[in-house]
């Protein structure tokens, strides 16, 4: 049986600055290259692929250069390939990430400044997933304590599990847990969001972006969920009603991007079910909600 190397969500360091310079920092239209030996990653953003390619015989690189970019010459495209017994998500991250494959775990070091609360982020994407697989992408915005460790103050998050042929937008709103300023801000793209890495699944990404745009962030729902842990029942209670039936899941992830828990509840207009994390590990986990088309993520800890 094939083991799958399950999605590490790595922060990725970025440095961007209020106007539209930043973006000579990020390479966000993937337009500059860096090749070293048999694979390239764009500028300043890293991969799996000095691992990957060097896996004989079968290796090879899960972030490539591709043309037919949204704008420009070239994009990133990502895929999940299979290498023997290890399905590896294509990952891209900017900044300096290692992966151990045989032990199947990933680190990333590094971190840029970022001192703003931005509303969102955005950039343009494709995707081709096989057997149900799911795409994502995910922000954190961090601020260094003074006991020498860091605070995730904000973050973002996207996930889409359906054909995406045509290049689209995909933006996603930061959802702020505290007032203060952060000082980093971490992303990272992968083909393979889910448990299990499906080989073949591919997604392609092109003009990264920031918003910096003074103001909060409208939310993405109209009617507000109502998410929270029951520290008597070791549960998380979501509580939901719309206006109209909605196609309505939950998800569950925990902070290495691994997704621990999943209900789909069918097309209704009311939601209030209790998620039982009595057997997950205690820290903190991402509940994302899906209705329709829209998304809507929150922080909770498991205590």
């Amino acid at each position: 049986m094939k083991k799958h190397y399950t999605s590490i969500l790595l922060a990725i360091a970025l440095f961007f600055s209020a106007n539209q310079a930043y973006s000579q920092n990020l390479n966000g239209g993937f337009e500059t290259w860096i090749t070293t030996g048999s694979y390239a990653n764009p500028q300043y953003w890293d991969s799996p692929n000095t691992e990957t390619t060097a896996i004989p015989i079968v290796g090879g690189a899960v972030l490539t250069k591709s043309s037919g970019a949204h704008s420009g010459s070239w994009c990133a495209r990502l895929e999940s390939k299979s290498l023997l017994v290890i399905t590896v998500p294509g990952v891209m991250v900017l900044g300096q990430m290692e992966i151990d494959i045989a032990g199947m775990t990933g680190s990333y070091s590094g971190g840029a400044p970022c001192n703003e609360q931005v509303p969102s982020l955005s950039c343009y994407y494709k995707y081709a997933p096989v057997n149900g697989d799911t795409c994502g992408m995910l922000a954190f915005f961090t601020k260094h304590t003074t006991a020498g460790g860091t605070d995730t103050i904000g973050f973002a998050f996207y996930m889409n599990d359906m054909p995406v042929a045509n290049w689209s937008l995909l933006t996603a709103d930061v959802t702020w847990t505290s007032i203060e300023t952060p000082d980093t801000v971490r992303i990272v793209f992968f083909s393979s969001a889910g448990l299990n890495s499906v080989a073949g699944s591919v997604m392609h990404v092109d003009d990264l972006t920031l918003d910096f745009t003074s103001g909060v962030s409208e939310p993405l729902m109209a009617e507000q969920p109502e998410v929270f842990f029951n520290p008597n029942t070791s549960a998380v209670e979501v509580q939901l009603a719309l206006q109209k039936p909605e196609a309505m899941s939950v998800n569950v992830y925990n902070l290495s991007g691994q997704l621990v828990m999943h209900t789909d509840y069918g097309n209704t207009r009311e939601l209030n079910t209790s998620l039982d994390m009595r057997n997950l590990p205690k820290g903190m986990y991402f509940v994302a909600l899906q209705t329709g088309l829209e998304l809507r993520t929150t922080k909770i800890v498991n205590q």
